[in-house]
């Protein structure tokens, strides 16, 4: 396998990597820049139950089980959409149990959403791994054309931010991104964006225009240690 490939390749499951779909994702992007371009989306996956499968069954059945879902995705990934219609889609491991799917060519905006049902509902069969039987779902976000301001990064990050939604809402569902902060805007209210882990979603949720936000980013969690220290200065501030 020449070196580029193996860069662009992930170990575990021999699916495309993060530089590679990011490389493609933004051909994409380049390609449809004006009205008449073609429909595309990207699907934003993550494994709902991950951390309490490495936890309770081992880092090895969790590789086989992100194996596992790695066969199923290339094999449902036909160059067909649900209707029988032709587009092209592709997929990659981005990082630990996170997948991104990028459909393009799609024929009609609502076809993203029989995809995802379809995505979820293969994807929800339980994996038998030796003697385990282990059930993962997933969360889904999907960000589609309108919102490709930018790069393939800032996209993929839209739909990280809806999958944090769909896992907020109780996982195993999608959400599609929307631009709710220009919504709320023009109708006179503000947004708060809930759940921001990074600064890279802090960026992006700036560029939307929502100012406000909370989560693991601004209010990290404290040290066993550090509670009743905290519980003391709390209790001094009046009411």
């Amino acid at each position: 396998m020449p070196g580029s490939d193996v860069a662009q390749t992930d170990n575990l499951t021999q699916m495309p990597n993060r530089a590679a779909i990011c490389t493609d994702l933004q051909q994409i992007i380049d390609r449809n820049t004006g009205a008449s371009g073609d429909r595309f989306a990207v699907l934003f996956l993550s494994c709902d139950r991950f951390r309490q499968i490495n936890d309770t069954l081992g880092h090895a059945v969790g590789d086989l089980v992100l194996s596992s879902i790695a066969t199923r995705l290339r094999a449902a990934l036909r160059p067909y959409d649900c209707y029988g219609e032709a587009n092209e889609s592709f997929s990659a491991r981005i990082n630990g149990d996170e997948f991104v799917v990028v459909v393009d060519h799609l024929q009609r905006a609502g076809d993203v959403h029989g995809i995802a049902e379809r995505l979820l509902e293969l994807l929800s069969k339980p994996y038998t791994v030796g003697k385990h039987l282990i059930h993962c779902g997933v969360s889904m976000g999907i960000a589609q054309r309108p919102e490709a301001v930018g790069n393939a990064d800032a996209l993929i990050q839209k739909a990280s931010i809806a999958m944090a939604e769909a896992k907020r809402t109780g996982g195993a569902r999608y959400v599609v991104f929307e631009a709710t902060a220009r919504v709320a805007d023009s109708l006179g209210m503000s947004t708060v964006a809930e759940g921001i882990e990074t600064e890279a979603q802090a960026a992006v949720i700036q560029q939307l225009g929502c100012q406000r936000g909370q989560g693991y980013l601004f209010s990290k969690p404290l040290d066993a240690a550090d509670i009743p220290a905290w519980l003391t200065h709390a209790a001094s501030i009046p009411a």
